[in-house]
C-alpha cells in the first residue's frame, strides 16, 4: 500500500533546493528545468550551445539513471504510451515556452527571486493543475466506483534510504569543492560542470523526495487519495532556495533577485495563457520537465519518450502558434474597430437597396 513519507519529501526537497541555490551562486543562472531542455533544442535546431544549461539537462538524465541503479523502489512502472501522454506532453511544452518557466523555474526559483511574474504564474498552474487532476479523479470514481477524499497513512522512511541519501550529500559536497577548487573561473568547463552538478543534485532530490512517480503528484492535487509530498518537498525546497538566493544576492549575485534586473518583464498574456496550459498537462499526468527527464534517463520507457518528444514539440511551436494566434487577434480588433468608425455602412447598404427597387427611404 501506498504510504506519505514527510522524512524523505522533506530530504529531497533539501537536495532540489541546494541544487538551485548553488547554480545561482556560482552560475547565476536559474534552475529551470523547461529552460534546460529549451536550450538542448535551441542547440540541435539552431546551433546555439548554452553550456551549462545543456549540462544542467545531462545532469538530470544521469541523475535518473544514477537512481535507477541506487534506489530502483523510488520509481514506479512507467506509463504506457497514450493519446492523453501526447497531449499532456504537448500543453506541458507549449505552457512553458510560452510562460517561460515551469515548477522549478517559477515556482522555486522565480519566487526565490521575488518575481511578480512568478506570483502571478504559479497560483494559476497549481489550481488549473489541481483542477484538472480532481476532473479525472472525479470522472474515474463516478465510472469505476473508485474512492475519494482518502488521506494515505504516513509510512517510515527505510534507514537505508536515510544512510544512501547522507552518503550522496556527501558525495556531492567533495565533488563541488573539487570542481570549484580545480577548474579555471569562468571557464566553459567549470560552466559545464557546475550545470552537471547542479542537475545530477536536483534529480537526486526529485527521486528521494518521491517526485518521479506520478501517483505521488496526483495524489497531492487532486481529492482521490490525498498525498501530501508534494507539499512537504516544495515548501522545504522552495525555503532552502530562497535562502540561498538570499546570500547569493547579499555577496553581489544581481540574478538572485528580479530587483537587480535593469527591466523586469512584465505580466503578460503569454504568461497567463502558458500557464494555464502548463497547468493542465502537469494536472492530466503528474509529470512535469523535470521528473519527465529523470524518469527518461532512468528507463527510456517509450511512454516518457512519447511525452518528451511531445513537450519538444510544444516548445517548438509555442512561437509560431503564439504569432498566429497574436494575428487572428489584431485582425478581429481591427474589424470591431471598423464597425465603430463607420456605424452608418449597414444604413447606407439598406438606403442603396431601397433605391435599387424603387421604393423612396425615410429620407426622401
Amino acid at each position: 500500500m501506498n504510504s506519505f513519507r514527510p522524512l524523505e519529501a522533506f530530504i529531497g526537497g533539501l537536495f532540489i533546493g541546494t541544487a538551485c541555490g548553488v547554480y545561482m551562486l556560482f552560475s547565476r543562472r536559474i534552475a529551470g528545468c523547461s529552460g534546460s531542455m529549451k536550450a538542448v533544442l535551441h542547440a540541435l535546431a539552431l546551433g546555439r550551445r548554452e553550456i551549462s544549461k545543456i549540462a544542467f539537462t545531462g545532469g538530470l538524465l544521469a541523475g535518473g539513471a544514477l537512481m535507477q541503479a541506487l534506489l530502483p523502489s523510488s520509481f514506479s512502472a512507467p506509463p504506457a504510451p497514450s493519446l492523453v501522454l501526447a497531449f499532456a506532453g504537448f500543453a506541458v511544452g507549449i505552457g512553458t515556452a510560452l510562460a517561460n518557466g515551469c515548477t522549478s523555474g517559477h515556482g522555486l526559483c522565480g519566487l526565490s527571486r521575488l518575481s511578480f511574474r512568478s506570483l502571478m504564474a504559479v497560483p494559476i498552474f497549481m489550481v488549473t493543475a489541481s483542477l484538472t487532476t480532481t476532473i479525472t479523479d472525479v470522472t474515474t470514481a463516478i465510472k469505476s466506483g473508485g474512492p475519494l477524499g482518502t488521506i494515505l497513512p504516513i509510512g517510515a522512511t527505510p534507514t537505508s534510504t536515510s544512510v544512501l541519501a547522507a552518503q550522496l550529500a556527501g558525495g556531492l559536497a567533495l565533488a563541488l569543492a573539487a570542481g570549484l577548487a580545480l577548474l579555471p573561473a569562468k571557464s566553459t568547463a567549470k560552466e559545464a560542470y557546475l550545470g552537471l552538478w547542479s542537475g545530477g543534485c536536483f534529480a537526486i532530490g526529485l527521486t528521494i523526495g518521491g517526485m518521479v512517480r506520478p501517483s505521488v503528484v496526483l495524489g497531492a492535487l487532486g481529492p482521490a487519495a490525498f498525498d501530501g509530498t508534494l507539499w512537504v518537498l516544495f515548501c522545504t525546497a522552495l525555503a532552502t532556495t530562497f535562502v540561498a538566493f538570499r546570500v547569493a544576492a547579499r555577496v553581489g549575485v544581481q540574478e538572485a533577485s528580479v530587483w537587480g534586473a535593469a527591466s523586469p518583464a512584465p505580466v503578460d498574456r503569454a504568461l497567463l495563457i502558458g500557464s494555464v496550459f502548463f497547468g493542465v498537462g502537469w494536472g492530466a499526468t503528474g509529470l512535469c520537465p523535470g521528473p519527465l527527464l529523470v524518469g527518461v534517463g532512468a528507463s527510456g520507457a517509450p511512454g516518457l519518450l512519447l511525452m518528451l518528444f511531445a513537450a519538444a514539440l510544444g516548445m517548438a511551436l509555442a512561437n509560431p502558434i503564439s504569432k498566429a494566434a497574436g494575428v487572428a487577434m489584431e485582425c478581429m480588433l481591427r474589424k470591431r474597430r471598423l464597425g465603430k468608425v463607420f456605424p452608418e455602412a449597414p444604413r447606407l447598404k439598406e438606403l442603396e437597396v431601397s433605391h435599387e427597387v424603387g421604393k423612396p427611404s425615410d429620407q426622401q
